[in-house]
């Protein structure tokens, strides 16, 4: 305004006129546009167009209205000429630097004062955008090139350019002009577009500012105005990608008058319409967090307006007929109620920390609640609105929320619920089945036992119950599993989740649900990623999945054929397998669907297609043993289902007729001439895998089934021995003729294993296939012919000797036929030419084509077949060589054959090592015992590794290599070996298992026990072995541990073990071999006694190396379990060596902090004592001694005491009370409360005692204990703490005589002492590993069980345990309210950290559009002064504080410090919303006095010798607030130009308080002060 005065002057006082100044400006300027091309250089034209823009400004003021037509020509010529040329070449789509915005804002000015003189004007203006708006949405340009289109305007500058114009021009008469409002129409119809192309930078900074203004306009065409943005907006919505926030951001603009406060509409009332509902419900579980709070923004901002105006919104629901928002005044409370429930609970999900959340997840039962309609109300919520909450809390960054989530969906009543039948089914089988795959989701409920369902598991099955009761028509039911099961199918999971989802669905009632298309979904499934799953997990998939197949298959839909292909899938070794529960089901399964009335199912069908398939099978030449498999599997079922093996009009039954054609063309193959091959292989093939799916136990029971094979066998046999023979001489010259000779190698080892029930010996091949080998003896061997028909011989006879092997370890009477086979290969084998790599075959001197890597395969085949012959050979005492000899050529094989070879070698270097021992070869055997071992842990990551672990053990800890004497290099290397093996062991679960297996069972051997002391360190490692595991490995086991509960309920329980390798079983193996050693045996003793000292030995030394105090570390169940065993073999010590225990054992109990440990201590001295009598002295003594000590050692004293008199003989009863009185009397009245309380109840019992035992003397002597008891029962306090401790199982349950045994130790006292569950070892762990304990067949010195229940029906001792991890199978997050059984208080007081909507920001572009988004600052308040602070954190928290208080405007030395992130992770958002000014530390001087001329007071936080208690101190509203440096406070020089110091008045002995806590407290002080003035608003 001052330079317009001064421009006004200058034309006064000089004569020149404001339009020659215009012209002469304007002349420049067009000029200079048409010299530069460069937008920079047209930069530097800014001051000319402000001085043009100021021109104007004169002109306006000095013309007279209406304005001249010259003037209106000179304006028109600089809009035409200037301004519209000079905006189609800014573009800041693609340039915004600094001095092109500056240029743009200039230009904008410049028309808008143009327009302010010719009104007329705008309407070109308009059509010229509109014109550009259009090529714009034509166009849909993404980003801008050097190359731009002159004739349209830059979107970015046509809404800056009308956001200046409709800002600061007044239309005046134009406005009411009907051209004029249908050229704004059509403006914002073309903006309107634009919208969907726009970024949303541009949409939020201008785009809805400008339409804001142009809505203003005409209220006659606002409804079709706000109908054509809502248009635009709905399409802009369909892009559902986290990113887009532009139609919230549109929404939240135009609020307004979208949703008008009041409730009064413009026509259009986005409450009733559904889309607009369903937009929202899509924002409010957004994972971006703006549009979350946009979402929330406009929720409550209905809500609110309904609230206010209490006008009807949609109908009132009608049964499941429910709008998505509805109002009503008659249910405004409830409904009031309900929005706010569900608005505080979804905000509050917002929040981090558990212990805010959890207190408002209660209230999500009255969400639930009003869901369900009733005779007396409607339903208050749609469903819809829960699946927002669930939807959030599946991606909350806190598991125990998604938990909750999930937990809580699951138990839903879905009758009551109808969220199935209000259309939230794709919410079920999509988002919150896909959310079911975090598996930390299935962890063991808190307290709950080992092998307990987790909680998601069991509610898993309630869910897909409940969604099965919630549909009335199976044909919606159906479609619903269909899509749920495809779902799961088509999804990755992780072992743990699947295996509990499969489970669940087996809990679906039987019905008919799954098609086709269902079966070959979990064909696919079972055939990815399953494979390389965890077996055990796998084959659990397989079990629950094969059992919900028939459960919910639809005999409609899908046929037999479709069932047999998808049984394929499920593997023999794993879950599908004759004789077990599954296989039974299925057989009553197809047996009932043969029964039923569907066509497909009948039994002439199911017959029909079976004798097809065998047919086309055989009469194809395609090579197919997935084929094979589903005829013989489906097969089978139909034969124990009776449909294969009735006979119908006296024909052979199916399975006859399909066996019969089978041997018929076997029996035909040598004598039909023109017979194909290959029909003949696929006949063998069917045979041999009907055999191996009835199974070997199978083929030997009475069923038809194995009648019929036994006989076809039978039948064949000498035929096919023929055929064998016939193809092992000539058929194998081929490459491509390994999967034939894989197919006779299977039909060998079938008829190997079945010829004690079919018959034959199989001994005319074991000839041939010598003959081949001696024949080639000496031979060159370079043709591949020659080659593969060695490859087949060497096989015939390593199959057959590895069998032969096998079946002699499982039953040592072998046997004549095979006693026969084993003679003719041992012949055979001296005159063997060993070959040691069976090198490639050379075809015209050179290597012939075959890969590196087929060849290879084959030369493993052959070396370990080979070797197979060797091991049989050895195995009969056979040594073709002398032993060196044939050492190195197993050392040979170990460093250059495959890890298929090693297995058979190790086998042999078993047999041999004790022959070298003999030979007193112990180079030799280390060396051996190293080639092994480097062998072993190169197949570390491989299959094989278990094979081979199981046979390194087996050779390196056998009877002979232990027995070597103590000096001995291989007993040294043996332990060597041992210790790396426990090692690996800590590592990798299962390996300390094959070595312990083997250990122990060597020692067990005759004569074997003596040499176990020479491994007592071994034995102590054994004892305290375990390591702690992770949450992934605990979860892990514990689902193998619930998957084993359910027994037949999962076929793999029947099959294999998921726990077999477990950590447990490595002490329990321990255990099971201490329980048998005998007390009357010396030897037996000495083994006991020298490991008691060396397991005293290990725990002192864990004691004095590690923290004591916490519970459940490592260090603390080392120490218990090892105590464990001390206590188990107590009652091997003899006196002598009991008096040398003794002191050590009471060292320990005063050294011992962990309830566990030191009551087994106890244990062990007063069972010690009760033996021997002598002992009792030094308990005597110990109370002397230890009268300083801990209390609890004290109390350990009282404790033997109360427990030992009862067992000694009576001659020393006596003496032993009367003592025992004058020790504890004195304790009853001890300064120490514990002790104190321990002496009572000591006392109590033993007087008890000594009634039981009627020692009238010690009554007598001591009456004046009556009388204590008497005092102490009259205290009432005193009283009840010795009535809870002589309640405790230690103190008054336990009987240590009557209650030693394997459970009391290993069970039950690990449980009452709080030790983890992971300690826990069932007595069934014991039986299961030694079936002994329940047959008799062994002794052992200890029980089993205990006699008596009562220890076991204890609660825990009253322990106060300082825990590393309160339980092992829960979160951290849980940890911290364990002991909270719940939370019932739904309407109870809670953190609430929300705002209303009115002062809510929806987001920070259209702040200034929304009267009630307006965050209004004083602007003459509070200032205050940071520039002395320079520790970040504390800038972040002032900046906090100072937003939520409404400071004016905050001073930072350095506007830098808002981009740090330990300022940020203080101030969150806060300086986004503040008046942030920087003033330089050297500058402070200056802005201070700057300050006093503009009216401030002066305040400084300082202690001076003047400064006023901030509680006698009032704050002018103009106040400023210097806060000093965080050391040196606030400089002298800069006291001295302040008003006033303030100081806060403090009462400790500290003087100083953290800056930003200072400036918090002052700043609220202020804020009070004006609050109970009234000058400002509580915001």
């Amino acid at each position: 305004m001052e330079l317009n005065i001064l421009l006004e002057e200058l034309f006064a006082n000089t004569g020149y006129s404001v339009n020659s100044g215009i012209e002469s400006i304007a002349a420049k300027l067009k000029k200079e546009l048409g010299n530069h091309d460069n937008i920079c250089d047209l930069a530097r034209s800014c001051p000319k167009i402000q001085l043009l823009q100021k021109l104007l400004h004169c002109l306006q003021l000095q013309e007279a209205k209406p304005v001249s037509v010259s003037c209106k020509e000179m304006v028109k010529n600089i809009l035409d000429f200037i301004c519209l040329p000079l905006l189609k070449r800014i573009y800041p789509s693609f340039d915004r630097r600094k001095e092109v915005m500056i240029l743009l804002g200039k230009t904008c000015n410049l028309v808008s004062s143009i327009i302010s003189l010719d009104q007329d004007l705008i309407t070109n203006l308009i059509e010229i955008c509109i014109q550009s708006i259009e090529i714009f949405n034509l166009e849909k340009p993404t980003t801008y090139d050097n190359v731009h289109n002159l004739e349209m305007m830059d979107i970015y500058s046509i809404l800056e350019l009308l956001l200046h114009v409709f800002t600061t021009c007044a239309m005046g008469d134009l406005a009411t002009s009907e051209k004029f409002r249908g050229e704004v129409t059509q403006l914002l119809s073309r903006l309107s577009e634009a919208l969907q192309v726009m970024d949303q930078d541009l949409v939020g900074n201008l785009a809805v500012p400008v339409i804001v203004k142009l809505l203003k306009f005409d209220e006659h065409t606002l409804f079709g105005n706000l109908a054509s943005l809502w248009k635009q907006v709905q399409k802009i919505a369909e892009d559902t990608s986290v990113s887009n926030t532009k139609h919230f951001l549109i929404l939240c603009g135009l609020a307004n008058y979208f949703l008008p406060d009041g409730g009064v509409h413009y026509g259009l009332d986005l409450r009733t319409i559904r889309e607009f509902w369903i937009i929202v419900q899509l924002g409010l579980p957004s994972k971006n967090p703006v549009n979350r709070k946009r979402a929330m923004y406009l929720l409550k901002r209905i809500v609110d307006i309904s609230e206010q105006s209490g006008a009807a919104v949609n109908d009132v629901p009608n049964g499941q007929d429910c709008p998505l928002f509805w109002w009503r005044k008659e249910h405004e409370i409830k409904l009031s109620k309900i929005w706010e429930n569900f608005i505080l609970l979804l905000e509050t999900l917002e929040e981090k920390q558990v212990h805010v959340i959890k207190p408002l997840l209660p209230r999500m039962s009255s969400l639930i609640k009003a869901t369900m309609a009733t005779q007396a109300e409607p339903q208050l919520l749609h469903t819809s609105w829960l699946t927002v909450i669930f939807t959030r809390s599946f991606f909350h960054e806190c598991v125990q929320i998604i938990r909750w989530s999930a937990e809580t969906i699951l138990s839903l009543d879905l009758q009551k619920c109808p969220m199935l039948i209000q259309g939230q089914d794709q919410f079920l089988y999509g988002s919150m089945l896909l959310s079911l795959q975090e598996p930390k989701l299935f962890v063991r409920e808190l307290n709950s036992s080992v092998g307990a369902s987790p909680v998601v598991a069991d509610g898993l099955e309630h869910f897909f119950q409940s969604c099965w009761e919630a549909f009335a028509e199976n044909s919606k039911r159906a479609e619903f599993f269909c899509q749920l099961f495809n779902h799961i199918c088509l999804s990755n999971w992780s072992p743990v989740p699947l295996v509990f989802v499969c489970k669940g669905l087996t809990a679906v009632p039987c019905s008919p649900l799954l098609g086709r298309e269902a079966l070959l979904n979990l064909r696919e499934l079972m055939s990815g990623y399953l494979c390389s799953m965890d077996t055990y997990f796998r084959a659990s998939v397989q079990s629950f999945s094969a059992q919900f197949i028939i459960n919910l298959i639809s005999l409609e839909k899908c046929g037999p054929e479709d069932l047999a292909s998808v049984l394929t899938i499920f593997r023999q070794d794993e879950s599908f397998q004759r004789g077990t529960t599954l296989w039974s089901n299925y057989v009553q399964w197809l047996k009932g669907a043969s029964e039923s009335e569907c066509t497909l199912w009948t039994a002439d069908k199911i017959r029909s297609i079976i004798d097809r398939s065998v047919t086309a099978y055989l009469n194809t030449e395609i090579d197919d043993e997935v084929t094979a498999l589903q005829i013989a599997r489906f097969l089978l079922l139909a034969a124990d289902a009776t449909i294969a093996t009735t006979s119908i009009e006296e024909e052979p039954c199916l399975l006859e007729k399909v066996t019969g054609s089978l041997v018929s063309i076997i029996n035909s193959i040598n004598s039909h001439v023109y017979m194909p091959i290959c029909k003949a292989d696929k006949a063998i093939q069917l045979l041999s895998t009907l055999a191996t799916e009835l199974t070997l136990k199978g083929l030997q029971d009475g069923s038809t089934a194995a009648v019929v094979l036994r006989k076809s066998l039978c039948d064949c046999h000498s035929e096919l021995e023929l055929f064998l023979c016939r193809q092992v001489k000539e058929g194998i010259t081929m490459l491509s003729d390994m999967p034939a000779l894989n197919l006779y190698l299977d039909i060998t080892q079938l008829l190997l294993k079945t010829s004690s029930t079919v018959g034959g010996n199989l001994s005319s091949l074991i000839n041939v296939s010598s003959g081949i080998l001696n024949g080639l003896k000496g031979k060159e061997k370079k043709s591949l012919e020659t080659r593969m028909c060695q490859l087949a011989a060497t096989c015939f006879l390593g199959f057959t000797a590895e069998i032969l092997s096998e079946r002699s370890f499982e039953n040592p009477i072998i046997p004549d036929h095979e006693k026969q086979l084993k003679a003719a290969m041992c012949r055979f084998v001296p005159d063997l030419e060993i070959d040691l790599c069976f090198s490639k075959p050379i075809e015209d001197g050179q290597d012939s084509s075959i890969s590196k890597n087929e060849w290879g395969k084959i030369a493993s085949l052959f070396l370990r077949s080979q070797w197979q012959v060797l091991q049989l050979t050895l195995e009969s005492g056979e040594m073709w060589r002398p032993v060196l000899d044939i050492l190195d050529l197993c050392l040979q094989t170990l460093s250059v054959g495959s890890r298929e070879t090693c297995l058979p070698v190790f086998n042999c270097l078993k047999i041999i090592i004790p022959k070298l021992i003999d030979l007193d070869e112990e180079e030799k055997v280390v060396q051996t015992f190293n080639a092994m071992w480097s062998r072993l842990q190169e197949e570390y990551r491989q299959h094989i590794y278990w094979l081979l672990l199981t046979a390194f053990c087996a050779a390196v800890f056998q009877s002979a290599c232990l027995a070597c004497s103590e000096s001995s290099k291989v007993l040294e290397k043996i332990k060597e070996l041992a210790d790396r093996l426990m090692e690996i062991g800590a590592e990798k679960t299962g390996v300390a298992n094959a070595l312990v297996t083997q250990l122990l069972t060597s020692l067990q051997e005759p004569g074997m026990l003596d040499h176990a002391v020479k491994f007592l360190s071994l034995l102590k490692s054994i004892a305290m072995f375990g390591e702690l595991h992770t949450k992934a490995e605990r979860q892990w086991q514990d689902a193998c541990f619930h998957i084993e509960s359910l027994k037949e309920k999962c076929a793999v329980n029947e099959i294999r073990s998921g726990v077999a390798k477990r950590d447990l079983l490595v002490r329990v193996a321990l255990v099971n071999f201490l329980c048998k050693l005998n007390t009357i045996d010396e030897s037996h003793c000495n083994l006991a006694t020298n490991l008691c000292r060396i397991i005293l030995k290990t725990c002192k030394e864990i004691s004095e190396t590690t923290i004591q105090t916490i519970s459940n570390t490592l260090s603390h169940r080392q120490k218990h379990r090892l105590v464990q065993v001390l206590l188990l073999l107590e009652s091997f010590l003899s006196e002598d060596a009991a008096k040398e225990i003794y002191p050590i054992l009471w060292s320990s109990i005063i050294e011992e902090y962990q309830p566990s440990v030191r009551n087994m201590y106890e244990w062990m001295v007063f069972s010690l004592a009760s033996r021997y009598p002598s002992l009792v002295k030094d308990i005597w003594d110990l109370f002397t001694k230890c009268r300083n000590k801990r209390s609890v050692v004290i109390c350990s004293l009282l404790c033997s005491v109360s427990h030992v008199g009862p067992y000694l003989t009576p001659n020393f009863q006596v003496d032993f009370y009367n003592e025992a009185f004058a020790r504890v009397l004195p304790l009853t009245m001890a300064h120490h409360y514990n002790i104190r309380i321990f002496a009572q109840a000591t006392l109590v019992k033993l007087w008890r005692q000594c009634e039981e035992l009627k020692l009238e003397s010690v009554w007598q002597s001591h009456m004046v204990i009556r009388h204590c008891m008497d005092f102490s029962q009259s205290n009432n306090n005193s009283n009840k703490n010795v009535r809870k401790l002589l309640d405790n199982f230690f103190f008054q349950v336990l009987d240590f005589k009557r209650d030693f045994s394997i459970e009391t130790l290993f069970h039950t006292f690990p449980c009452l002492t709080s030790l983890s569950d992971e300690d826990w070892i069932s007595p069934s762990l014991f039986s299961q590993a030694d079936p002994s304990w329940l047959d008799g067949s062994s002794y052992h010195f200890i029980p089993l069980y205990n006699e008596r229940p009562d220890l076991k029906k204890c609660e825990p001792g009253p322990w106060r345990l300082k825990s590393q991890n309160a339980h092992m199978y829960a979160d951290e997050d849980a940890l911290e309210d364990v002991e909270e059984e719940g939370v019932d208080d739904v309407e109870g007081d809670v953190q609430k950290k929300i705002m209303p909507w009115k002062i809510m920001v929806p987001d920070e572009e259209t702040t200034l559009e929304l009267e009630h988004g307006i965050k209004t600052l004083e602007r003459e308040g509070l200032v205050v002064v940071t520039s002395l602070i320079d520790k970040t954190p504390n800038l972040g928290g002032l900046c906090r504080s100072s937003e939520i208080f409404g400071v004016s405007e905050f001073v930072l030395g350095k506007l830098s410090y808002t981009e740090d992130k330990a300022f940020q992770s203080l101030s969150v958002t806060a300086h986004k919303w503040l008046n942030i000014t920087e003033v330089y530390e050297t500058k402070l001087s200056e802005y201070l006095q700057q300050k006093r001329l503009e009216g401030y007071t002066l305040v400084g936080v300082e202690q001076t010798a003047n400064s006023v208690c901030l509680t006698d101190y009032h704050f002018p509203q103009k106040t400023l607030l210097l806060l000093g440096n965080e050391r040196e406070g606030i400089p002298v020089h800069l006291i001295s130009l302040l008003d006033v110091c303030v100081e806060i008045p403090q009462q400790g002995v500290i003087r100083s308080l953290n800056v930003h806590v200072s400036g918090a407290l002052l700043i609220w002080e202020y804020r009070r002060q004006q609050i109970m003035k009234g000058s400002t608003g509580d915001r």
